[in-house]
């Protein structure tokens, strides 16, 4: 009886070791080549505000530069503006305004119009929300301070 079981113990510690040991034909996941996943920007970083942008063609001028990234009621909107703006860069800001919303109604857009060149306490003010059929819609605004001379654009996609 002893020798049975002596073998039998001898047997299953060889088919362990058998098992363990060894040649292995599966990779290791270290030696195996990484392939890298898209990252997954959040609205709530410039990076990822920037990117979505990108994504509605939404180009925003090089006089605007971006101020920061505000939550309010679980949307994210993106502050960019211009400081000491003299008449010309207003112009070319509003300009620049008036042709994104038009050119977005022209290619399918559905434009809602919240203010158009509304003056309040000194400030012109441009409001519009545009709604990609199917998809996503974008609020964006412009605010130019007559006084302060500032001109400040708000995006909330």
């Amino acid at each position: 009886m002893m020798k049975a079981t002596v073998f039998f113990l001898s047997i299953a510690f060889f088919i362990m070791c058998w098992s363990c040991g060894g040649d292995s034909k599966n990779e290791s996941s270290a030696e195996k080549p990484k392939t890298e996943k898209k990252k997954k920007l959040s609205l709530k970083t410039e990076e990822g505000m920037m990117a979505k942008l990108t994504e509605l063609d939404i180009n925003v001028p090089a006089e605007l530069k971006f101020v920061e990234v505000s939550r309010k009621s679980g949307e994210y909107t993106a502050k960019f503006a211009a400081n000491d703006v003299d008449e010309a860069t207003k112009t070319k800001l509003q300009e620049w305004y008036t042709k994104l919303v038009t050119d977005k109604a022209a290619s399918g857009w559905i434009k809602h119009d919240i203010r158009v060149n509304e003056k309040m306490v000194g400030i012109l003010i441009n409001q519009h929300i545009l709604l990609k059929p199917g998809e996503d819609g974008v609020d964006i605004s412009t605010a130019y301070d007559s006084e302060d001379k500032t001109f400040t654009l708000y995006v909330n996609p």
